[in-house]
C-alpha cells in the first residue's frame, strides 16, 4: 500500500501535471537554474549582469527595509560557461492589490519572452518552449494580488 498510486488523479488533475512538467522541464534543460555554486550578485566581468540582482516593483534597486510586497529577480549568465544559459527574470508579488512593475534598465534590451504566468487559465499559464508573448513595448506589466511572472531571454 505504500507504494501504490492511483493513475486517475493524473487525468483528473491533467492540468497540474502540465504546468508541474513543464517547470520540471525547463529546470533540467536550463543551467541557469541548476547552479553549482551559491550566486554572488557579481558579474563575471565589467558591463556583464550580476549572476543575481534584486530590483522592486518601479524597476529600481530593491529596499530591503520597506514594506513592498513585490519583487523583481534578474538571473544573469554570469559564472555560467554552458552555452545554454539563458537570462531569467522572475516578477513575484505577494500583494493584495493589482501591482504594476517596470522591467529594469539594466535588462531592459534583452528580448524576454513570458514562460510562466501563475494567474493565467491554462494553458496560457506556461509555455514550455519559452515563446510566449514579450514584454509590453513600454516595459511595464501588471501582475494581479498573489501571482508570479517568469520570463526568460
Amino acid at each position: 500500500a505504500t507504494s501504490w498510486f492511483d493513475w486517475n488523479l493524473v487525468e483528473k488533475n491533467a492540468e497540474m501535471f502540465r504546468f508541474t512538467q513543464a517547470i520540471i522541464d525547463f529546470r533540467k534543460a536550463q543551467p541557469n537554474v541548476r547552479r553549482p555554486s551559491f550566486l554572488t550578485g557579481q558579474a563575471a566581468s565589467e558591463g556583464q549582469i550580476p549572476d543575481v540582482s534584486w530590483y522592486g516593483p518601479e524597476g529600481q534597486g530593491v529596499n530591503w527595509s520597506s514594506q513592498q510586497k513585490s519583487l523583481v529577480c534578474v538571473l544573469g549568465t554570469a559564472g555560467l560557461d554552458d552555452p545554454s544559459a539563458r537570462y531569467i527574470m522572475l516578477m513575484l508579488h505577494a500583494g493584495g492589490d493589482s501591482q504594476d512593475f517596470t522591467i529594469p534598465a539594466a535588462v531592459r534590451r534583452l528580448p524576454w519572452r513570458l514562460f510562466v504566468d501563475t494567474a493565467a487559465d491554462a494553458p496560457g499559464d506556461v509555455y514550455p518552449g519559452v515563446n510566449g508573448p514579450a514584454v509590453p513595448a513600454g516595459g511595464r506589466v501588471k501582475l494581479v494580488h498573489h501571482s508570479v511572472r517568469c520570463y526568460v531571454a
